[in-house]
């Protein structure tokens, strides 16, 4: 990632925002199979 310019802090800042949204996808899908 570097080769794009960005910082350490940026990449973490990148990486800690797609996790969060990775995590509260996977937790939607698995509460709309719980409920189905």
């Amino acid at each position: 990632l570097s080769g794009l310019g960005l910082d350490k802090e940026a990449t973490e800042q990148f990486v800690t925002e797609a996790l969060k949204q990775f995590i509260a996808v996977t937790e939607e899908t698995e509460t709309g199979q719980r409920e189905g």
